[in-house]
């Protein structure tokens, strides 16, 4: 879990718990606090996880296509072997 990903939850978390205060107090001004906290802790997981999603897809690439080997973290040359 990257820092845009648990910094998005923990906005999530907060933003739900202002909303649920504002509803209980009858503070419609509390409540729409924490349903637009509630979206931006949204947002920031979710390009947490859009950054993850990248990451894991280079690196496959670069599986697919032999770049690296991951056994020693160098790149593999296949021709040495030969």
């Amino acid at each position: 879990m990257n820092r845009d990903q648990f910094k998005g939850r923990i906005k999530q978390a907060k933003g739900r718990i202002k909303e649920i205060s504002g509803e209980l107090t009858r503070d419609k001004l509390l409540e729409k606090k924490g349903q637009a906290q509630k979206i931006g802790g949204r947002i920031q997981a979710g390009y947490g996880d859009f950054k993850d999603d990248i990451q894991g897809y280079n690196d496959l690439e670069d599986d697919i296509r032999g770049y690296g080997d991951s056994r020693n973290g160098r790149q593999s040359n296949h021709d040495a072997d030969s």
